[in-house]
């Protein structure tokens, strides 16, 4: 009955449905009903209007699938846009700590865009606005490198990943965009072959480090806040950047081949180009060539681009074993 009544009015099942799971009794349900078929009979909407669920239209565009593409040249005014609104709390509110001039201008955003081929910019948009933006709206920026170079205890695990800028417009706060526009960049460094994700952010940013504690990363280290190369003047004394890292899921290997046949082929091509004698001395020697994971290519070190006024926002030599990166804004 209940299926049969689905098919006729699914939008009455789904009331009737979130009615039972609230806990009302069933004659409060049967007197509800009642009441708004009545309500209809008199040509008015079916329930009254405290009792309607309205959403914002913030949540709205955040309840859509997003959509996620590379930056091109046409965008650097949008980044810079994006990027300078959701950094103004280093400048306006409780957390602020320094003055000085927009996180960024036009000519850094195009210097990394264009000529600094280790930084990444991936940009989040919304593909439908619904009336309350327009169609393909920028909403946020990534900037990041994969190319820095992470050890433990002297040994090197694999590549780093640096998130240089990290922005979701403000109105967007607060509505998981930020959440899951997090998590696209970690996809994307996972497959690029990072094994950790790095950022900094300056420790007056409470709300966002707590944020970041709360999706996984761990506090590892503090450096004083580079104020001068950043041009920065400081109001709150001794602000310093907190080191943030996190961990990154391993890509699962490729499986060996298995069956009969592939292993009859893979012989066969062997010894097709003369590498019999080679593979015979490694099975000796107790080598595996098959699975020995070469070592990650040496990265070009970074310093936090907070220090981007040094040699093309924080490009210079550096002696660290690990490279760090920038604060950023989320929601």
């Amino acid at each position: 009955m209940m299926m049969n009544a689905q098919k006729k009015d699914p939008q009455l099942v789904a009331q009737i449905q979130d009615m039972i799971e609230s806990g009302m009794e069933p004659q409060k349900i049967a007197d509800t009903l009642l009441e708004q078929a009545e309500r209809v009979r008199e040509g008015l909407p079916a329930m009254r209007e405290e009792e309607q669920e309205f959403f914002s239209d913030e949540i709205i565009i955040a309840s859509q699938a997003l959509a996620y593409r590379d930056a091109i040249d046409d965008d650097v005014d949008v980044i810079v846009r994006i990027i300078n609104a959701a950094y103004e709390k280093e400048v306006v509110g409780p957390e602020a700590f320094r003055e000085g001039p927009g996180t960024v201008s036009g000519s850094e955003v195009r210097e990394l865009l264009v000529g600094e081929s280790s930084y990444q910019w991936v940009l989040l948009e919304v593909p439908c606005g619904m009336n309350i933006e327009t169609d393909g709206t920028v909403l946020g920026v990534c900037c990041y490198t994969t190319d820095g170079i992470c050890r433990k205890n002297g040994e090197v695990e694999g590549n780093l990943g640096s998130i240089r800028y990290f922005a979701v417009t403000p109105r967007y706060h607060g509505v998981l965009i930020g959440h899951r526009f997090l998590k696209k960049v970690e996809d994307l460094m996972t497959k690029a072959g990072c094994c950790r994700i790095m950022t900094c952010i300056p420790d007056a940013r409470l709300h966002l480090i707590h944020w970041l504690l709360d999706r996984g990363y761990s506090d590892v280290n503090t450096m004083p806040y580079p104020s001068k190369p950043a041009g920065h003047t400081l109001t709150k004394l001794n602000t310093k950047l907190v080191m943030l890292a996190k961990p990154l899921p391993l890509l699962p290997q490729p499986p060996k081949a298995t069956t009969q046949s592939q292993e009859y082929r893979a012989a066969a091509t062997a010894k097709f180009i003369g590498q019999n004698e080679d593979v015979a001395e490694d099975e000796e020697q107790g080598v595996d060539k098959t699975t020995a994971a070469p070592l990650p290519p040496a990265g070009n070190p970074h310093l936090p681009p907070h220090w981007r006024g040094v040699q093309s926002m924080g490009r210079v030599a550096s002696t660290t074993d690990e490279h760090t990166t920038t604060n950023g804004e989320s929601s």
